[in-house]
């Protein structure tokens, strides 16, 4: 996986394996920290297709390395989102979701599309999601149903949900 930094955005691309250069990422990650004082570090993931066991435990490890500010996944693509609902430390303590691609199907045409969408406007933080239901979208004429089960999908959110309706709020605030 490679990465990019432009401004306070790390923009990754590729595929997270063992390929990946913690020590190069943690070393560019300290010099932007020292930049942008106490602005948080967003983490774009929507290019990288996909990620394999070892590049998901080599990134556990890294991001347990990252103790200090404030971190956003943004634009979190789908495969990432199953994995922070099954495992444990992919959104430690500082770490936050602030959008997230959630896949609709439609049954009659046989197709699939992603949806970005933003935690706290486009999905609610609830303490449950097994009574919340995501509508249907309608695009290009074809209307597309949630291709998910909101319970799992969103369990992540549900974790620690006062921890991110607090550092929603003050996201909104530092970025209207």
């Amino acid at each position: 996986m490679k990465f990019q930094i432009e401004g306070q955005n790390v923009i990754f691309s590729g595929v997270l394996d063992e390929s990946f250069l913690s020590s190069e990422f943690l070393e560019q990650i300290k010099k932007l920290r020292s930049t942008i004082k106490s602005r948080a570090v967003n983490l774009d993931f929507s290019n990288v297709l996909y990620a394999n066991s070892i590049g998901i435990a080599n990134w556990i490890k890294l991001i347990d390395q990252l103790k200090e500010g404030t971190y956003y996944y943004s634009k979190t693509p789908i495969w990432l989102v199953h994995l922070m609902s099954i495992i444990s430390g992919v959104v430690p303590e500082n770490f936050y979701v602030t959008s997230m691609s959630v896949p609709f199907y439609s049954e009659n045409h046989d197709k699939e599309i992603q949806v970005l969408m933003e935690i706290g406007r486009d999905i609610p933080l609830l303490d449950d999601y097994s009574s919340f239901n995501l509508e249907s979208k309608t695009v290009d004429g074809i209307l597309y149903e949630p291709d998910i089960s909101e319970d799992h999908y969103f369990r992540f959110l549900v974790i620690d949900s006062v921890r991110l309706k607090k550092m929603l709020s003050e996201h909104r605030k530092n970025n209207p």
